[in-house]
């Protein structure tokens, strides 16, 4: 059997100055995942014997997302993190454009 995987990222960020505590930090990330199998498949029944098959599979997925966040300090003991990315990912069955919201809190 022959078994392909391949996964390539690019990745960028901008962040504010250091000792900066209320700067946005936003980034990108562009994504390709593939797979391919070449290699024998399901048996499968015909007439009265048993028919090996082979198989070829192959796959792949292009994601880009976008992403922005913030760090803030209302007070000494209270951090503040909201965020959002968006990830673009045309033929994925849950959407073309996923927004993935954040807050936390410390």
């Amino acid at each position: 059997a022959d078994v392909r995987i391949r996964h390539v990222a690019l990745r960028g960020q901008l962040e504010p100055a250091a000792g900066v505590d209320s700067g946005w930090s936003l980034g990108y990330e562009l994504t390709r995942q593939a797979a391919r199998y070449d290699g024998p498949g399901r048996t499968y029944f015909a007439g009265n014997e048993f028919v090996p098959g082979d198989t070829t599979l192959a796959g792949g997925v292009t994601v880009g997302a976008l992403w922005a966040s913030r760090r803030w300090r209302p007070t000494e003991r209270l951090t503040v993190e909201p965020g959002l990315r968006l990830e673009v990912a045309p033929g994925v069955s849950s959407g073309a454009v996923r927004p993935s919201p954040r807050l936390a809190a410390r």
